[in-house]
């Protein structure tokens, strides 16, 4: 049981953060959305109205610190704003965080305000150029673009690119998780 890794994609990132030890805090919470309302991540997390209620504030606040994961990859996460500073401050798990730069999602920012507020030792940064929010998702199949050009064409970008190219990035990420894991 040495090896137990967890690896969170998007809001995923959020909850293998919280199993590092990264803690919830309401009034970041709150101040970072009051900042940015339109932002994805708060537009997201009140469409779904997390955070709105004591219960919900309750269980966000939860430890789910679990001392079997010896360390945490963050894909392209979404939600840091809501972690205290001091929780990530004191995160002592190694931490691999991708950052996706490229198209329209701009979680890259919440990648680069994790780095900043964790230790430097515990974090290995990586920003791959041209790296989309999608390209840590599945495949698109061959007719999954056309399908979401026909029908959901506000989420087309999520197959652009989305076959050969991802398959390949894909593999750079596997190879680069597995390195970054067998390094520890």
């Amino acid at each position: 049981m040495d090896r137990i890794y967890a690896a969170g994609h998007s809001l995923g990132g959020m909850t293998v953060l919280q199993l590092a030890g990264a803690k919830y805090d309401a009034l970041t919470h709150q101040s970072a959305c009051d900042q940015n309302p339109e932002g994805l991540v708060c537009s997201i997390l009140n469409e779904w109205n997390i955070g709105k209620t004591p219960q919900d504030i309750a269980a966000l606040s939860q430890d789910l610190t679990d001392p079997r994961i010896r360390a945490i990859v963050s894909l392209d996460m979404g939600g840091a704003q809501v972690f205290s500073d001091q929780s990530l401050a004191a995160l002592t798990t190694p931490t691999l965080i991708y950052a996706a730069p490229a198209g329209h999602v701009y979680m890259d920012k919440n990648s680069r305000l994790l780095k900043a507020k964790m230790p430097t030792n515990t974090v290995t940064y990586l920003e791959p150029i041209g790296y989309t929010h999608f390209d840590f998702m599945g495949l698109c199949t061959e007719k999954g673009l056309d399908i979401l050009k026909k029908f959901e064409p506000q989420d087309v970008e999520v197959c652009i690119d989305g076959r050969d190219i991802r398959a390949t990035k894909h593999r750079d990420v596997v190879k680069t998780i597995t390195s970054f894991f067998d390094g520890l």
